[in-house]
């Protein structure tokens, strides 16, 4: 979708809407200045978020004398893309994580912000770690700085390592036996890429005791198995 599909579109459905519910927008010199702030809001939605966020504001929303028009906020949270949405589908899917992925595997959840604040709290493996009484205690502060992190752009690693990883990126060569993320997408936001080891040199290293390396990710491999067993 290039950007001028999305504008296209955007244009039209929002005159559609203003004649449907007889709104007009405010104009300056000639041209709608507000419409053009909705642009700036609303431009970084997918083109097909926007479709549906138009037809389900069409049927939900009913113009009042305070209200004539959906503000921006409506439309994003028509579809979920809305702050409190995405920071509730954020510590769905840390809880999710902390469950299906646990301590040993390395997680990508494709938004930096996150990972920023995840980083802040000790890292993934302490974070996997929360127990209820824990997450209950923490929720609130973690909810706040994420969205504050979000605010500001903080960029934190573009993925978080579990124990395996900890345990074995170290060693030379490493890195190249590592499984990388699979991305765990969140609602709301873009979907993830896989993510690369920030770390890993561009030229080849020696690799010293490949059997060594090999023989002790197989056993970390093993306890990885046996964790999600007794899990």
């Amino acid at each position: 979708m290039s950007e001028n599909e999305f504008k296209q579109e955007f244009k039209k459905r929002m005159f559609a809407m203003a004649e449907m519910w007889d709104y007009e927008f405010p104009q300056e010199n000639g041209k709608s200045t507000k419409v053009r702030l909705y642009y700036e809001r609303l431009k970084n939605m997918p083109l097909d978020a926007f479709i549906a966020a138009s037809n389900r504001l069409v049927d939900s929303f009913t113009p009042t004398a305070a209200k004539k028009f959906p503000v921006p906020a409506d439309f994003l949270a028509a579809v979920g893309m809305d702050e409190e949405s995405i920071v509730n589908n954020a510590v769905r899917k840390v809880k999710e994580a902390s469950s299906s992925e646990g301590a040993y595997k390395s997680v990508n959840f494709g938004d930096r912000a996150l990972h920023a604040v995840i980083r802040s709290n000790g890292g993934w493996v302490a974070v996997s770690r929360w127990s209820d009484d824990e997450w209950q205690y923490n929720e609130r502060k973690f909810r706040d700085a994420y969205a504050s992190a979000r605010r500001v752009k903080d960029e934190g690693p573009n993925y978080l390592p579990g124990i395996f990883e900890l345990e074995n990126s170290g060693r030379t060569g490493a890195e190249k036996y590592i499984p990388l993320p699979a991305p765990i997408h969140i609602p709301g936001l873009p979907q993830p890429q896989r993510a690369q080891i920030e770390h890993k040199k561009d030229e080849p290293e020696e690799l010293g005791d490949t059997d060594g390396i090999i023989a002790d990710i197989i056993k970390n491999l093993e306890r990885i198995q046996q964790y999600e067993t007794d899990n």
